[in-house]
Formats: structure tokens, sequence, C-alpha cells
């Protein structure tokens, strides 16, 4: 029993030195999806009625088409825009070479 507490214990602390190793982007971006277009690229949208910390150019966020979760997100996206819901985009840290915030995840809140 004390095995498995002290194991528990060790995998929880290694756990938080990761997280906290972790970079961090506390950047603020959400609202409802405003404008919405695919591309070679992948899909771009506006975020509109919240907040842009990111100010990617022409107010575009981007979900590259080699992301991992590229067809859940955007399938999320479509949604959100089609129910208006609102979502909270989490970006990479700094903008790519052509000025858009490129997208890591999307949360969407249903209850608005």
């Amino acid at each position: 029993m004390k095995k498995k507490v002290l194991v528990s214990v060790v995998l929880l602390m290694l756990l938080s030195i990761a997280l906290i190793a972790a970079p961090y982007h506390d950047a603020q971006n959400y609202g409802k999806v405003g404008r919405l277009y695919p591309s070679d690229t992948g899909y771009f949208f506006t975020l509109k009625g919240g907040k842009t910390d990111m100010n990617p150019k022409n107010d575009y966020y981007l979900i590259h088409r080699t992301h991992k979760n590229y067809e859940a997100i955007t399938d999320l996206l479509f949604r959100a825009a089609e129910q208006g819901w609102k979502i909270s985009v989490r970006t990479e840290e700094s903008l790519d070479s052509n000025g858009h915030a490129r997208v890591m995840y999307i949360v969407c809140d249903t209850s608005n």
C-alpha cells in the first residue's frame, strides 16, 4: 500500500514539473466565429464580439491543414459558427511568418 502511494506521489510530482516546464501562452482569444474560409493552407477564420490578444494579420486565425486534429477542430469550428457558440482559441506563442495566429486547439462554450 505504501509503495503505491509513494509511486502515485512521485508520478504527480513529475507531472507537475512537466506542466511547469511546458511553454505556456496566456493570450486570450475568444468570441464567436466571424468570417470563415478554406484555402490550400487550411481554414482561416475571424472572431467577433470577443477578445483577440494575438492581433493576427487581418484578424485571421489559421487551422493549418497539417494539424494532427485538423478534421475535429474544423468540424467544431463549423458547428460553433452554425450555432452561434462562443469559442476560445489557444494559439502558438507567436504569429507565423505570414502574420496569422496558428491554432493549437479550440474550446467551445455551448451555453451561450
